[in-house]
């Protein structure tokens, strides 16, 4: 897992114009937190999300960018 305090810092790539959005969810699958970013032109992006109101412990972030999806664990310390 990739641990983090207050903020995770998103990097990607898209190779053409895609709608991007993300879910957090806990270890149990219970989703709290969702966000969308809209549509996005090709090419390299970054996005902060402030996650600095949840608990410790291990999450998951689901990236998705048009039929692409990506889940990445996250631990809260």
């Amino acid at each position: 897992p990739n641990p983090f305090t207050r903020s995770v810092q998103l990097q990607y790539q898209l190779p053409a114009t895609e709608k991007v959005s993300w879910k957090l969810s806990d270890a149990a699958g219970r989703m709290v937190l969702s966000g969308n970013a809209g549509k996005q032109p090709a090419g390299s992006h970054t996005q902060v999300l402030q996650l600095d109101n949840l608990a410790p412990g291990l999450y998951l972030l689901q990236v998705e960018a048009g039929t692409h999806r990506q889940t990445l664990r996250l631990m809260r310390q």
